[in-house]
């Protein structure tokens, strides 16, 4: 009898560690520190003319949101220095976060009509890089002030001349930011990728970025409610990065030699 009580308790005790580990990855994705240089003693308070960090995390396929790489895998606006987040959540580290300092300056309430990151002119190896990633649906995905940005690296168009039809990659050279603020705090950052601009060998691209404050009465408590709106999760990369990562962990419980057999049966049969 003890010996089967035991194994009931652990058996309980791994469904509760299967729980936590799930609602840790959802909630530290919603609600967790996303790099913060002074990790969870962040403020999020802001005067006049200081910046707000952005940072880059990862590129991928739109249709296979667990492939990822690092952001500067693709040949964009490299920053001078790679700073890189040392504090991190336990989402970041459960969905393999790797933050790094982007080259983008924003300041608190100041808009930037246009601004130069840089000029690319393209090699052999930069042009098939970003080929193949248009061609694949590349996203990519920034933070700012713990807020996620989503954007695609680009799109394909179609070119009809005489020798018959063919498909043209063209990256998105500029980023428009619309953010919302309210008192000293930020509320909302939405991206706009726009500007395509046709990849080849050779071709010399200025990579530009504009910034545009908006005043919003939108409390600071309630700026990730967007995010538990049922249309967000309609969204395929993001529903379908949560529940890869939650299946991950539960069939890497399942491989455990002491899992309840009833519990790895089911397993088995998903």
């Amino acid at each position: 009898m003890k010996g089967e009580e035991g194994e009931g308790k652990d058996s309980r005790l791994v469904l509760v560690v299967v729980f936590l580990v799930i609602f840790f990855s959802v909630a530290g994705f919603l609600y967790f520190p996303f790099g913060n240089t002074e990790g969870w003693a962040h403020s999020h308070t802001y005067n006049v003319g200081d910046e707000v960090l952005l940072w880059v995390n990862k590129v991928g396929p739109f249709q296979n949101p667990q492939e990822t790489y690092p952001f500067y895998s693709l040949p964009f606006c490299q920053p001078e220095k790679i700073i890189e987040s040392t504090h991190e959540g336990l989402g970041e580290a459960l969905q393999g976060y790797e933050l790094i300092k982007s080259n983008i300056e924003i300041r608190f309430r100041v808009s930037e009509p246009s601004k130069k990151i840089c000029t690319v002119k393209l090699s052999e190896a930069d042009s098939y890089k970003f080929t193949r990633a248009i061609t694949n649906h590349y996203w990519y995905q920034l933070f700012f002030d713990d807020l996620p940005i989503w954007g695609m690296v680009g799109e394909s168009y179609r070119d009809k001349d005489q020798g018959g039809e063919t498909v043209k990659p063209f990256i998105y050279s500029h980023k428009k930011f619309s953010i919302s603020w309210n008192g000293d705090r930020v509320i909302e950052v939405n991206l706009t990728s726009e500007n395509p601009v046709a990849v080849a060998p050779g071709a010399s691209i200025d990579f530009t970025y504009s910034v545009n404050w908006v005043e919003t009465d939108t409390r600071f408590d309630d700026r990730f409610n967007k995010y538990l709106d049922k249309s967000f999760f309609q969204h395929q990369i993001h529903w379908f990065s949560i529940f890869n990562s939650s299946m991950m962990v539960i069939f890497s419980l399942c491989s455990f030699d002491d899992f309840d057999e009833n519990i790895k049966e089911r397993c088995q049969n998903r």
